[in-house]
């Protein structure tokens, strides 16, 4: 594929647009698709902002013994204000060009520990289980409430189809994606309590890595 041109957020570059290499065609679509991701950058805003304050799969509990259980989960923390675009032609003759847009999201993997009846917790959402007559390890130091930052890069991609630009995935399948991804560089042991013998291994996300295409570092 041949990369046409990369724009920052609120910055063009006029010269490439103006470059003479390039077709009538491919600055048109160009254009459009500079005008096209800037709309799109304030959607997802709107879409990663549904997450902030909730989690993006709710957790469920997994009985750890007696009246104890552990909920995991992901939520994202914020999504900085820092997008890149570029688009590339292809050799399709359906979609001659994609477009991608690449933006950071720093999510938070959190571990709550609560106390409640195995029917009411186990298996339940966290909710469920207080709601049911759960309560919190809030002042318990071993079963203390723990968050991990995880920084991650997303990147999605639009197909040029019959002259509008087209995601090649839903916003929940992105999602869907990365907390699959997340999920595949956990480690497999369960969750451990602290020990006033020194702190367990914890069950944490492994920090990303980069993989093929950049998406995710």
């Amino acid at each position: 594929m041949k990369m046409i041109a990369v724009l920052m957020m609120g910055i063009a570059l006029p010269a490439l647009a103006a470059d003479p290499t390039l077709s009538s065609v491919d600055a048109r679509v160009l254009a459009e698709f500079n005008a096209f991701a800037e709309k799109q950058v304030a959607e997802e805003k709107d879409n990663f902002r549904r997450y902030v304050d909730g989690f993006i799969v709710e957790p469920k509990g997994i009985h750890f013994s007696g009246k104890k259980h552990v909920f995991q989960g992901y939520k994202v923390e914020a999504v900085p204000n820092v997008w890149t675009f570029d688009v590339r032609r292809t050799d399709s003759i359906v979609s001659p060009y994609v477009g991608v847009i690449r933006f950071p999201v720093i999510l938070i993997f959190s571990t709550i520990w609560a106390k409640g009846f195995k029917e009411d917790c186990s298996a339940q959402t966290l909710k469920h289980c207080l709601d049911s007559g759960g309560e919190l390890f809030e002042t318990d130091i071993l079963y203390r409430h723990t968050e991990v930052r995880i920084p991650h890069k997303v990147e999605r991609e639009y197909a040029y189809q019959e002259n509008i630009w087209v995601p090649k995935v839903s916003f929940n399948l992105l999602m869907e994606g990365l907390v699959a991804l997340l999920e595949s560089r956990r480690p497999l042991p369960p969750p451990q309590p602290r020990s006033i013998f020194g702190p367990p291994l914890p069950v944490i996300p492994l920090p990303p890595t980069p993989m093929e295409g950049d998406t995710s570092s």
